[in-house]
């Protein structure tokens, strides 16, 4: 049996590929999985099938509530929830022949906008026909970024925003569904990013547009009428002409008139939305704001009424320089009491309404490229993850609601990180990246006492540093004072880094991960020619060992570095290209290393010497071997390799320089990653191996023979379609049968499972 008990992953940066549905809470692509999360909590599925980025996510309610998705693999999907077996199916696939952009849904009608600057109109015929082409039409040379539906009593209308300053309307009747080009307004300066409508009758709504001109623009669209002739043309030519723009739908005259100019941002408008219920505007920004809009009672003027997110001041770069910073988009619950808005690192910000002001929340966060490296704590507390986004987190259980969060990250680095070891002392943990240098970092204090207050972590903190920051010019994290300030919010005086951390009663926001919970750096490790590849740490902690990636024997050398000083104490030959895999055995007195070139080196301490010593070579398999690990001491001197050639090697290190095969597993796929578990399951040795393709098994078998294996399978819903990179058992377990597995994806997930045996 098995069930999730965390998933994590971030958002893509694209402003359509996210939304706040009424019947699944936040649903956004993470690369090419759709992550269905409660905001306020935990994901809580991850759908595969889409072979490319997803680029547009919307909520279909007909007979059933559906999810519709388009991405950059040319294909727009329909999903549907499958109360049986808790998972979702995907009922429906179109090919496009090209990647949908935007997506609208209004009843039965959906617009799938394209990057070939077409839109493709479809009907929902019920649940045996499903989607069905209706028509398509062309949009010039705009690319539809954001696109509107109104349907009014004398026809259909389609707002088109997208690559050019000029927003395109189209009308349609309510039988034929064909659409034309009925008019085009223009005013703004710059590409439309978004669009939001407001419907008040059967024959009027409110339009806003938001621009990369940083500014938003309010349209009334309404019937036409006879006073309406007599508008003066003063202002015709002007960006603030509010002279009306007539066109007829079905024979009837309708009207478009710019009512209002909305100015607040300092940067790119990414997304606009009406509130659910009322006359009330969100709008979010490259400028890491969200702004919340109302007209004034008075006046009737739009003036901001709630200010979230940081100062864009304090950043120094908007996109017009290149900063791809700032917020992706934002988005009311359905509800309309939160809001929410997402970032670059893929992290989830959060507001609730609380009286007049508006409140902040944690929620959920994830890496938004491939995870290559997981590491418990050797307590099973908390685990590190590295990525090729250039972070590395920790993530531990918040005991409040008994949910696994992000609750630091470490290392915000300029190279893709390549894995992650903590250290024994659990004091802190060390980094490989594409640099030619390892990276220690220990724990700060403040870290150590948010752990223990909202997790229940123990950690020895006595000798650590109080906190970390990164110099304003340099690249490492440094240990600080105090005194040192940081700021996490627009209106908030410069409050001490340590006081701001200390006073965190809940899991760290997005702000905070991004610029305060960082480990200082303690040293760096020198002396590989190209980038450090794989690392472990001895279990006593004194040797840690590294490799990196090579071509020859030159290279392909691990370095053993003592780390009471962290210098090089001895080079170890053997391999002749790059090591994938270093792993000590339980007592440190063997080191075992496999790669590239299809060996496995085996390493005995001599006590004599203080050394290493070579003690065999083995030619282990026909093509690279990914990863390997150790049995419990138990078990004596046994350990499994994984490989390309889709096998599972157990051997045995014997007394007298040799090693005995002792049974190999054989796979579909290619072997990605293994683990054994270092305890027993009812006297069973447990092995965990992710493949090429996602799937993943657990197997058991009696510990005192290692021929008789079970294997149990993830169900396909429930596994990623794409390689799992690492595989990890926690260390500790909470009750007997019921165990830990954490899994490190391609697909940018972090995924726990509970694996019950009984």
């Amino acid at each position: 049996m098995f069930r999730y008990e965390t998933l994590h992953a971030g958002c893509n940066r694209i402003s359509e590929a996210a939304s706040w549905m009424k019947n699944f809470g936040l649903v956004y692509g993470a690369e090419k999985l759709i992550a269905i999360a409660d905001p306020f909590k935990e994901i809580r599925y991850l759908l595969a099938g889409h072979t490319d980025r997803i680029s547009c996510i919307e909520e279909l309610t007909t007979e059933k509530t559906l999810i519709i998705s388009g991405s950059s693999d040319k294909t727009v999907r329909v999903w549907e929830k499958n109360d049986e077996n808790d998972a979702f199916d995907n009922i429906q696939t179109i090919n496009l022949d090209a990647t949908p952009e935007s997506l609208t849904v209004n009843g039965d009608l959906i617009i799938a906008g394209c990057s070939n600057s077409k839109c493709v109109v479809f009907e929902w015929k019920g649940a045996g026909e499903m989607l069905k082409e209706v028509s398509r039409f062309e949009t010039g040379e705009l690319i539809p970024m954001d696109l509107k539906l109104i349907k009014f009593k004398d026809g259909i209308v389609l707002v088109v925003g997208g690559s050019n300053k000029r927003i395109n309307v189209y009308g349609s009747d309510n039988v034929y569904i064909y659409f034309e080009l009925k008019a085009v307004l223009t005013g703004h300066l710059d590409w439309v990013r978004c669009l939001s409508v407001r419907q008040t009758s059967e024959s009027m709504a409110t339009l806003i547009s938001g621009s990369q001109d940083r500014y938003m623009r309010l349209w009334k669209i309404s019937l036409w009428e006879e006073k309406d002739e007599a508008t003066s043309d003063e202002f015709s030519e002007t960006l603030l002409s509010n002279k009306p723009i007539r066109f007829k739908l079905n024979g009837v005259e309708y009207k478009i008139v710019f009512d209002a100019l909305l100015m607040g941002h300092e940067d790119w408008i990414m997304n606009v939305q009406w509130h659910p219920s009322k006359e009330i505007i969100l709008s979010s920004s490259a400028d890491s704001s969200l702004i919340v809009w109302e007209p004034d009672t008075a006046t009737g003027i739009w003036v901001p009424n709630g200010r979230m997110g940081e100062i864009a001041s304090s950043h120094g770069s908007t996109t017009a320089t290149g900063s791809a910073g700032g917020f992706w988009g934002g988005f009311w619950s359905p509800d309309g009491d939160a809001v929410a808005c997402w970032g670059r690192t893929g992290g989830w910000r959060l507001w609730k309404k609380s009286g007049e002001d508006w409140e902040q929340l944690p929620s959920v966060s994830g890496h938004t490229k491939p995870v290559k490296g997981i590491a418990w704590d050797p307590q099973g507390q908390f685990f590190f993850t590295a990525s090729l986004d250039q972070t590395t987190r920790l993530y531990a259980r918040y005991e409040k609601d008994n949910t696994w969060r992000e609750m630091a990250r470490p290392q915000i680095h300029g190279y893709d990180l390549a894995s992650v070891q903590c250290l024994p002392s659990r004091i802190g943990f060390i980094s490989c990246a594409d640099e030619k240098v390892t990276r220690v970092f220990e724990f700060p204090k403040t870290i150590a006492r948010l752990l223990k207050r909202l997790c229940g972590a123990q950690l020895f903190e006595e000798k650590l540093p109080e906190a970390a920051n990164v110099p304003l010019l340099g690249l490492s994290n440094k240990a600080t004072t105090a005194t040192e300030t940081g700021t996490i919010n627009a209106d908030e005086v410069q409050t001490p880094l340590i006081e701001v951390i200390d006073s965190l009663q809940h899991p760290p926001f997005e702000e905070h991960l991004q610029r305060l919970l960082l480990f200082p750096e303690v040293e760096k490790v020198y002396g590989h020619g190209y980038e450090v590849y794989a690392c472990d740490v001895s279990h006593k902690g004194d040797y840690m060992a590294t490799s990196c990636k090579s071509q020859s024997p030159e290279h392909a050398m691990i370095r053993l570095y003592d780390t009471n000083v962290w210098k090089q104490q001895q080079m170890l030959s053997g391999h002749s290209l790059t090591v994938t895999t270093i792993k000590f055995s339980y007592d440190d007195k063997y080191l075992l290393t496999a790669g590239r070139d299809r060996l496995v080196c085996i390493h005995e301490y001599s006590e004599a010497e203080s050394k290493f010593l070579p003690y065999v070579v083995i030619k282990a398999h026909s093509r690279i071997i990914w990863d390997a690990a150790w049995a419990p001491k138990e078990m004596g001197y046994v350990f499994a390799t994984a490989s390309r050639d889709k096998m599972v090697k157990f051997w045995q290190v014997l007394d007298d320089k040799k090693v005995k095969d002792v049974v190999c597993l054989q796979f579909a796929d290619a072997v990605t990653a293994l683990d054994i578990a270092p305890f027993f399951h009812d006297d069973h040795l447990l092995l965990a191996v992710g493949t090429e393709s996602g799937k993943t098994y657990v197997w058991k078998c009696p510990k005192d023979d290692l021929t008789k294996w079970t294997p149990l399978r993830l169900p396909d819903a429930m596994s990623p379609k794409e390689p799992v990179n690492k595989i990890a058992w926690r260390p500790v377990y909470d009750k007997e049968g019921e165990y830990s597995l954490l899994l490190a994806g391609e697909d940018t997930s972090i995924r726990m499972l509970l694996v019950q045996l009984n």
